[in-house]
């Protein structure tokens, strides 16, 4: 097995501590307390399905469309002050990954815009093959559309293919596609993750991944 697909949100980049601490800002300035619930449903979904949820809590576009901005404007006030901080461990496993010739891949609910703002302020689009953002597919995770698209861009067989995921819903659509499953825990963590279902390796951080892709190595 040499491909790894990163999620990126919270795998790649520390962002959904900041854009859940947008959402619970909105939420309680205007009294809406199913927001925090709401946060944990939608982590490592498509815009497009968080605007239809949304639309089912707040009746019409026009209000959905007026949250967003406004939740947005949170995120740019923020981020205009500080710098996206990657994830620990996240540089010498690209570097393994680069120097062992795997295939390397990000499949994020993200839009391309905000994938390739982040990957390209950060430095490290070069070790990325393909980028497949949620704009290209037309499901949401936990769909497995988006995770058998960047399979079969790199031309590999999902069971062939580890993901490694933070949410539920990115860890449910990687296991459905046929992936191998690495689950690093940010925002959602279960009591107790080496037990999901749908999980075949709970590793804390990133600086795990390495030795359990050598042990595989080794294994073949």
């Amino acid at each position: 097995m040499k491909t790894v697909i990163f999620d990126m949100d919270g795998v790649i980049f520390d962002t959904e501590v900041v854009d859940r601490q947008a959402w619970v800002e909105l939420g309680e300035a205007r009294g809406l307390p199913w927001v925090n619930e709401f946060i944990y449903e939608i982590v490592g979904t498509t815009g497009a399905y968080v605007r239809e949820r949304l639309k089912e809590r707040l009746g019409t576009d026009g209000a959905v469309a007026e949250f967003i901005e406004a939740q947005d404007k949170l995120l740019d006030d923020y981020y205009a002050k500080h710098q996206v901080e990657i994830k620990k461990g996240l540089l010498d496993l690209l570097e393994y990954l680069k120097a062992n010739d795997y295939r390397v891949a990000i499949a994020s609910s993200g839009t391309e815009n905000w994938i390739m703002k982040n990957v390209n302020g950060a430095g490290i689009r070069n070790y990325f093959e393909i980028i497949v953002s949620g704009d290209l597919v037309t499901n949401s995770k936990p769909d497995p559309e988006i995770f058998l698209l960047a399979c079969e861009k790199l031309g590999v067989k999902p069971q062939d293919a580890w993901v490694i995921e933070d949410s539920k819903n990115g860890i449910r659509a990687a296991r459905e596609a046929g992936c191998k499953t690495i689950f690093i825990p940010d925002l959602w963590c279960p009591e107790n993750p080496s037990e999901h279902e749908d999980v075949d390796y709970y590793l804390e951080d990133l600086g795990k991944v390495i030795p359990l892709l050598e042990k595989n190595e080794n294994a073949i």
